[in-house]
């Protein structure tokens, strides 16, 4: 992948179309599932839960992505304990088998390191922040924007998708389809606020 000039992609590149979510599903106090479509052919999963106390929903259901089952009032879903703080827990919950995770202080953020045709970046704030903070999700696209493409293409991150992680929660974004290079970043939960980033996606 060759990086060039970060261009504006209103300059440059067509606008992709908004975000249309399909369904939303709440599970409780800080859970929630939506399922959206980012732009034709390009669909995914927003989950969203609070950190230690919740687990995703393909976790809960043995593995099988966002399938609810019978328990679809979100009772009865594993709790797990707070002995290991929210770092250790993010790390073990969702780093253990992930292409790239980071830990660190206010800012993160991973790429993948090739195409995909689906993946997942998982956010998350610790309790002791004061803000929320911007978890976004870019695609990389390279297009001709001159004649003929005389000089090749332009090649720049379009941002696709944008939520917010509340301190003491983790979000959770899936993309499936559209074959590209993936960045997910976390800004803004504040200088003394611990943050968490991971990336898991296939070959």
């Amino acid at each position: 992948m060759e990086e060039t000039e970060n261009y504006s992609p209103a300059e440059r590149l067509p606008q992709i179309a908004p975000t249309k979510v399909h369904s939303t599903l709440s599970l409780g106090e800080g859970r929630g599932i939506q399922f959206v479509e980012f732009e034709p052919g390009m669909t995914g999963v927003i989950e969203s839960g609070r950190a230690i106390e919740d687990v995703p929903v393909a976790r809960e259901n043995g593995g099988k992505p966002y399938e609810l089952g019978e328990d679809r009032t979100g009772e009865g879903r594993q709790v797990v304990t707070r002995d290991a703080g929210e770092q250790a827990w993010f790390k073990e919950t969702f780093c253990n088998g992930a292409q790239n995770c980071v830990q660190g202080w206010d800012w993160a953020i991973v790429t993948s390191k090739w195409k995909l045709g689906s993946g997942t970046g998982i956010a998350m704030v610790g309790r002791e922040g004061t803000a929320n903070a911007k978890f976004t999700s870019y695609y990389w696209k390279c297009a001709c924007t001159t004649p003929f493409c005389i000089g090749g293409p332009t090649c720049v991150w379009i941002e696709f998708w944008e939520g917010f992680v509340l301190p003491g929660h983790w979000l959770s974004m899936n993309v499936t389809g559209g074959d590209h290079y993936i960045q997910w970043t976390l800004n803004g939960a504040g200088a003394d606020t611990q943050v968490s980033l991971a990336a898991r996606y296939g070959s």
